[in-house]
């Protein structure tokens, strides 16, 4: 519509240079939309790639967190096991001590 009118208005001086600058006006209005959807596309794109990172992220820290507990059950085991061993090296120290 804009367009339209913009040509009757020159139309009146100069037909050809009024279609010429329709036909500019059409080309921008084109240019601008692959320059709007190209910019829509690559915002996609980053929000793909920031979805993407928060993915391995996020997995980083539960394999982090499956790891550390996995050490502390070890620790705890491993305490558990010192425990045990001391204990029956001071009992049998006290049984040996006991009856010689």
């Amino acid at each position: 519509m804009k367009i339209e009118r913009k040509w009757a208005i020159v139309n009146r001086h100069s037909p050809i240079r009024g279609m010429v600058e329709i036909e500019q006006a059409q080309l921008s209005g084109e240019q601008g939309e692959r320059e709007h959807q190209r910019d829509r596309e690559q915002i996609q794109l980053y929000k793909q790639k920031e979805e993407e990172q928060k993915d391995r992220d996020r997995d980083k820290m539960t394999i982090a967190n499956k790891n550390e507990e996995n050490d502390k059950k070890r620790d705890r085991q491993l305490e558990n096991i010192i425990f045990f061993v001391g204990t029956g090296i001071g009992g049998g120290q006290i049984f040996s001590a006991a009856y010689p």
